[in-house]
């Protein structure tokens, strides 16, 4: 009976740890769950728009020349990802599109351009100079800039053309922090242009 009433005891003992260890768990994985879903909503709420926000607030062409905003990355293969905003530009045309800061007073820019081509049958990137591009930017009054679209020509063209691209790197401070946004350039001779021009709207 002693013999049995010990082991009664230590099962007791052992259910009650295993008991407790069960509690720690759960409680372990409550806690786990809850941290989980508040990094979940952060990361919902984060905020998606591009640090610089712009409005079109002119566009001599806009049959040929439209600009797009897409708060999240998207991916296209004509646009870095980086980028928020997209400009299509029909080559054959000229025109300006003037896109002025919401949030920043005071705004600079750099501009880097280039060529996509196919080469043996594969595509690349070639360097190119504003003038070849035909793509110009002038910041007109610290929060507007103008961006100016030449006509190109056929002859104007490297062998193999795809596109002229060119990146306008925007700087400037939003809530004491030094921001960057990218506005990508893309000029097709094809006619097919992008829906969702917020010039228009």
């Amino acid at each position: 009976m002693l013999h049995h009433s010990l082991n009664e005891k230590k099962n007791s003992t052992f259910a009650n740890k295993n008991s407790k260890q069960i509690i720690v768990m759960n409680k372990l994985l409550i806690m786990l769950f809850s941290l989980l879903t508040v990094v979940i909503l952060s990361s919902c709420d984060e905020v998606k728009d591009s640090p610089l926000l712009f409005n079109a607030t002119s566009n001599t062409n806009p049959e040929y020349i439209r600009v797009s905003y897409y708060p999240e990355e998207i991916g296209y293969t004509l646009y870095p990802k980086v980028s928020k905003y997209f400009i299509y530009s029909y080559t054959y045309i000229d025109g300006d599109l003037e896109l002025t800061c919401t949030n920043c007073d005071n705004i600079n820019y750099s501009l880097d351009c280039n060529f996509g081509i196919v080469k043996n049958n594969k595509g690349e990137n070639i360097s190119a100079t504003e003038e070849e591009v035909g793509v110009s930017v002038k910041n007109t009054d610290n929060k507007t800039l103008r961006i100016h679209f030449a006509k190109l020509k056929d002859e104007d063209l490297p062998t193999g053309f795809l596109g002229a691209r060119a990146t306008i790197k925007v700087y400037g401070r939003v809530g004491g922090k030094d921001v960057t946004t990218n506005i990508s350039v893309y000029r097709s001779n094809l006619r097919k242009q992008p829906d969702d021009d917020i010039s228009k709207k």
